[in-house]
């Protein structure tokens, strides 16, 4: 009786010891392996830098009481009504683009280039110059994928005792009719151009803003 409740007992330990090593020393269930996701970013509309033209925002330009200035170049101008400035762009410190929007005519816009003419370019008679600078715009326009541009009604006229070329050209946008105004002037301090561009069929209605802007721009007589 005595041995069997002893072996009894040393059976228990032993069941016991074995219990307790199996859970200190018996495998857990793995944790579940975590890994890093690559950071995605989202797809969205493909915006394109003035900076990667080399063109940069001027900051010398201002604009109010219908009229812009350019401080850096001593340039100004006439702001034609309903429209304001949206955009004020640089190069090379010798550019200066200045695009202008209206809420009456959102697909429109107006532009003045204007760049200042270094001493050692070659120059030459104005005539011969603008019509050159024409045929360049018209190549460049086509080459850059404008739709069936073709320029005509070329006009040479003076603006405030500069000679000037104007000329306008058709094209398709999204296969809509489309029409370009453009004026060249060009003296011995800056090489100038102003743009219309919009739909064919609200072409009239803007002429008379784009001509306040051709005739209302001032720029300096001597080199600054």
């Amino acid at each position: 009786m005595k041995y069997t409740l002893l072996i009894g007992i040393v059976v228990g330990a032993l069941l016991l010891i074995v219990t307790k090593t199996s859970l200190l020393s018996g495998s857990r269930p793995a944790a579940k392996a975590v890994t890093a996701q690559p950071l995605v970013k989202k797809a969205g509309p493909s915006v394109k830098n003035p900076a990667d033209d080399g063109w940069t925002p001027a900051i010398d330009v201002s604009a109010d009481n219908l009229q812009f200035t350019d401080s850096e170049s001593s340039v100004k101008g006439i702001v034609p009504m309903g429209w304001k400035l949206s955009k004020a762009l640089r190069r090379n410190n010798t550019e200066t683009s200045l695009i202008f929007s209206s809420k009456s005519h959102p697909k429109a816009a107006l532009t003045v280039y204007f760049r200042k003419l270094s001493n050692s370019e070659k120059k030459g008679p104005a005539a011969i110059i603008l019509k050159n600078a024409m045929r360049e715009k018209t190549a460049q326009r086509i080459a850059s994928g404008f739709v069936g541009y073709k320029s005509k009604d070329e006009a040479e006229r003076t603006i405030k005792g500069r000679t000037a070329l104007s000329w306008s050209a058709d094209f398709s946008q999204n296969n809509e009719p489309w029409e370009e105004h453009l004026t060249r002037m060009e003296d011995e301090t800056f090489s100038v151009l102003f743009l219309l561009n919009a739909p064919a069929k609200d072409i009239e209605a803007m002429k008379v803003d784009y001509e306040t802007l051709v005739s209302g721009a001032d720029f300096p007589a001597t080199k600054t």
